[in-house]
């Protein structure tokens, strides 16, 4: 993903523009991986999605 998002920054990207970013969505979330990987110092953000509603009790928290 990296690369393709420097690829559209240095091509695609018109001015004014911000630089792209990324978004991986993960069903389930690995978090070793995720630190492992240090996404934080890139453009390449992930977040954890839900397949099915959670309980009431966890959307009030």
């Amino acid at each position: 993903m990296l690369l393709y998002l420097r690829y559209l920054n240095n091509n695609e990207r018109k001015n004014g523009e911000e630089n792209p970013i990324g978004l991986i969505l993960c069903s389930e979330g690995n978090t070793e991986h995720i630190e492992y990987l240090m996404l934080e110092d890139s453009n390449i953000k992930v977040a954890q999605f839900y397949t099915q509603l959670p309980d009431k009790t966890v959307l009030s928290e």
